[in-house]
């Protein structure tokens, strides 16, 4: 990559330094999490953190790989420890659910941005009744439960996205003038 004038290079640097940064930071909040979770008997968190990190060694690794395949699998990971932890530990998968859409839009565009935090509120529907006792309470009914919960969600996160993605078509156009 010679120069930095297009969106696209400007998205692939991002991309190659997050990827090290990611498996930077992920393996420091691994540690101590693996260490809590088998104390605790939850094997599954631990063996999907080492799988994340493993995951993301490897896509860090294979530069050569399309960029399109790189965002998907970077994504796919977000989304993989996002569920495990819906399933086993509760709420503080939300916090994962709203990270592909917003990396989505900073790295692949708003189209693609947008199926992302789709996807995060279905799963975030989907996975509500896991964690449906820690969540205040908004009524008997899980399903309108799930439903409001993701419907902010989704709301916090459209409004995420949508700016970035925005900016980015801006700053696109600047650098085509």
């Amino acid at each position: 990559m010679q120069g930095f004038d297009d969106i696209a290079q400007w998205r692939a640097r991002i991309l190659s330094r997050l990827l090290a940064i990611v498996l930077v930071l992920g393996t420091v909040a691994a540690i101590p999490s693996v260490i809590v979770v088998l104390r605790h008997g939850v094997w599954t968190v631990a063996v999907m953190d080492g799988a994340a990190l493993a995951w993301l060694f490897v896509l860090w690794r294979l530069e050569r790989l399309p960029y399109t395949v790189r965002v998907l699998n970077f994504l796919a990971i977000i989304y993989m420890v996002a569920i495990c932890l819906m399933l086993k530990v509760g709420p503080v998968s939300q916090n994962y659910l709203m990270a592909p859409p917003v990396l989505a839009a900073i790295l692949l565009g708003t189209a693609p941005a947008l199926a992302a935090l789709a996807a995060s509120a279905v799963i975030l529907v989907l996975g509500i009744g896991h964690f449906q006792s820690a969540l205040v309470d908004m009524g008997h009914d899980p399903l309108v439960t799930a439903l409001l919960v993701a419907l902010n969600f989704t709301c916090v996160g459209a409004l995420l996205t949508l700016t970035c993605g925005t900016m980015l078509k801006g700053l696109s156009r600047s650098l085509d003038e």
